[in-house]
C-alpha cells in the first residue's frame, strides 16, 4: 500500500469503526520477538511476527501525521506464542489510559481478561490477531459495508429464533454438517444466553470486538452437550498434518475427545500427546478441549482462507471455538481460545435448514 492509501484506510477505520472524536487518544498494540529469542528453528515464524510489528509502526507513524502526536501512542510486548494468553500488566494499564486501542498482534487478545479490564474502565477497541496489511486495501474486508453486515446478521438471528419457536418440544439444537457429511450437534439460546455480534462499530466506551468485522457468535448452552465430529480442510487450518487432507475434531459431552489428522503441536496442546506445551493439569486439559463458541461469517469482502482472522468472517462460513467461553457468556475459563472454520457447511436449527453449502436459504 502507498502511504496515501494507508492514510485513507486509517481515517476510515477511526471515523467509521470507532467514530473518533477530537482529542480522543489512540493506542496501537503490537507483539514482537526479541532478537535473543530467535533461533534457526523458529526464525521463519519470528520473521513473520516482526514484519507484522513493523507494519504496526508504520500505522502508528502515519496516524501521528493524521491526528496529533500527543493523541497517538504505541506499545509493544514480547509475543506470547499462544492466542488467548494474558498480556503484561503494563500493556493493560496503557489500554485503560486511552480512549481507543487497536491490538494488531500475531496472537489473539480477543478473549483475555486484559481486554475486559480495559473496556470496563471505559476504553473501547479492537483486536486484529494475525492481520495482513492487504486487509486495509479497497475491496478488502476492512472496507466492507458494516450496516449491510448488521442487516444480514439480524436476519440470521431472526431465522434461528424462528426455527426454535416453531419446535416448542426441543431446545434450540444446532447441527453443523461439513462437506464430508460429518455432523456436530449442540444446543444454544438457553440459560439466558444470546447471540453476540461483531459488525465492527465500536462507538461507545466499553465496546470491543475483532476487525475486520463480520460475524455473529454464541456460546453453547450446557458445556457437556456437544456430540459428533467435524472436519476442516487442510488449507483452512494451520493445525492439519501435511500428509492429511482434513483435520477432524471428535466431540463427546462438550469436549474434544479425539483428533484425526492433526499436527503434533495441536495434539500436545490439547493433551493427546506428551510434549513441552501439554496441559499441566486435568482441569487445564479439559478447558482447552471445551466447545466454547459457534459463529457465522457475514463479510462479503473476506475471501482468504489462510488467515483465520479473515476466514471466520467469510460470508456463509460457520466456525467453532475451543477453550475460554466466559468472555462469551459461557462458564469455562481457559488459557486459550482456538477457532476452526468450516467452509461450505450445511446448518440446521431443530432440523430446519438455514444454510446450504455455505449459502443462506432465506432472503
Amino acid at each position: 500500500m502507498v502511504l496515501d492509501d494507508l492514510g485513507l484506510a486509517i481515517r476510515r477505520m477511526f471515523n467509521i469503526n470507532f467514530k473518533k472524536q477530537p482529542g480522543e487518544s489512540i493506542l496501537f498494540i503490537s507483539d514482537y520477538v526479541p532478537v535473543e529469542y530467535i533461533t534457526e528453528q523458529n526464525s521463519r515464524k519470528c520473521e513473520m511476527i516482526n514484519q507484522r510489528s513493523n507494519f504496526v509502526e508504520l500505522l502508528y507513524m502515519r496516524s501521528q501525521d493524521i491526528f496529533s502526536e500527543s493523541e497517538v501512542n504505541l506499545i509493544k510486548y514480547p509475543a506470547t506464542f499462544q492466542s488467548g494468553k494474558e498480556i503484561p500488566l503494563n500493556v493493560i494499564e496503557m489500554m485503560k489510559s486511552h480512549n481507543i486501542f487497536v491490538a494488531l498482534t500475531t496472537y489473539s487478545l480477543t478473549h483475555t481478561d486484559g481486554i475486559l479490564e480495559a473496556c470496563n474502565n471505559g476504553a473501547r477497541g479492537a483486536s486484529m490477531p494475525g492481520f495482513t496489511p492487504d486487509m486495509f486495501e479497497v475491496s478488502r474486508p476492512m472496507a466492507s459495508d458494516h450496516d449491510k453486515m448488521r442487516v444480514l446478521g439480524e436476519k440470521y438471528i431472526n431465522e434461528i429464533i424462528k426455527a426454535k419457536e416453531e419446535d416448542t418440544e426441543r431446545q434450540c439444537q444446532v447441527k453443523i454438517q461439513d462437506q464430508s457429511k460429518n455432523c456436530l450437534e449442540f444446543d444454544i439460546l438457553g440459560n439466558k444466553r444470546h447471540f453476540r455480534h461483531n459488525f465492527g462499530l465500536f462507538h461507545k466506551p466499553g465496546m470491543s470486538g475483532n476487525l475486520p468485522a463480520g460475524d455473529i457468535h454464541i456460546s453453547p448452552d450446557i458445556q457437556e452437550n456437544a456430540f459428533g465430529r467435524i472436519s476442516i480442510p487442510r488449507v483452512w487450518t494451520k493445525f492439519c498434518h501435511p500428509e492429511s487432507e482434513f483435520l477432524t475434531l471428535i466431540f463427546d459431552h462438550g469436549c474434544v475427545s479425539a483428533i484425526e489428522g492433526a499436527k503434533d503441536s495441536l495434539m500436545e496442546f490439547l493433551g493427546f500427546k506428551e510434549g513441552n506445551r501439554s496441559p499441566a493439569t486435568e482441569e487445564l486439559k479439559l478447558s482447552r478441549r471445551n466447545l466454547a463458541e459457534f459463529g457465522i461469517g457475514l463479510n462479503p469482502f473476506a475471501t482468504k482462507h489462510d488467515s483465520l482472522l479473515e476466514a471466520q468472517k467469510i460470508l456463509g462460513t460457520c466456525y467453532i471455538g475451543l477453550g475460554t467461553s466466559d468472555t462469551l457468556g459461557g462458564v469455562v475459563k481457559s488459557d486459550t481460545h482456538l477457532n476452526f472454520v468450516i467452509p461450505g457447511a450445511n446448518l440446521f436449527i431443530n432440523d430446519k435448514q438455514i444454510i446450504t453449502n455455505g449459502v443462506p436459504i432465506f432472503k
